[in-house]
């Protein structure tokens, strides 16, 4: 029986990844040969982590810039970067205003129910 070599990488893959030579390309269990698409356990939407605190923090931060860069724009006589502050700040204030309401309405959801957000471990 003749020996059969692996199977030849993706095209795309051998370009930019010659580098690391043949074997890195063929091991097994290397993300390289397409076992991506093994490693999915097809629960991703009922673990995935919510980060809309973090969210919230980074519009707080932003809100704040912007609202100073407003007003130092303005006193400064510079009326475009005024105005794109202003856009940045309307903005920053919808994006809020949507997670503020998704906060809300999660924290509304009774525990259990199926639906987006932090799920509890399952054991």
């Amino acid at each position: 029986m003749p020996h059969r070599s692996s199977p030849a990488p993706p095209p795309s893959l051998v370009g930019p990844l010659s580098w690391l030579g043949s074997a890195a390309l063929r091991r097994r269990g290397s993300m390289l040969v397409g076992e991506a698409m093994a490693m999915r356990t097809g629960s991703e939407p009922t673990t995935a982590r919510s980060s809309l605190r973090l969210r919230l923090w980074l519009s707080l931060w932003g809100l704040a810039w912007a609202v100073f860069g407003l007003t130092a724009f303005t006193l400064t006589g510079r009326p475009g970067w005024a105005a794109a502050c202003g856009v940045l700040l309307v903005l920053v204030l919808v994006d809020l205003v949507v997670i503020v309401h998704r906060i809300n309405r999660r924290s509304e959801r009774p525990s259990g129910t199926p639906g987006w957000g932090r799920e509890p471990p399952r054991a």
